[in-house]
């Protein structure tokens, strides 16, 4: 099972909020590539998208909900004697 990954833009800034991974913070101007994390250099920045992030979701809800809804397809595949791995 994997976790999930939200993103949300704002200007040149883009933040890519990973559940199971380090967040990343880039600059789209400066980085169209998005070779440079800037989470570490650019606090106000970061903390910025993320409240904007949270104020659309709740990353760890959304992330729980996935993993439930996984979990009973997963024993409904079971069921129905579908390999499953």
């Amino acid at each position: 099972t994997r976790s999930g990954a939200f993103m949300v833009r704002k200007g040149p800034w883009k933040l890519l909020y990973n559940m199971d991974a380090p967040h990343q913070l880039f600059n789209l101007a400066d980085d169209p590539d998005e070779l440079v994390n800037r989470a570490g250099t650019q606090p106000g920045v970061f903390a910025d998208l993320e409240r904007e992030l949270r104020r659309l979701l709740s990353p760890e809800d959304e992330n729980r909900r996935a993993h439930e809804m996984e979990r009973r397809q997963l024993e409904i595949l079971a069921a129905q004697g579908t390999p499953c791995g």
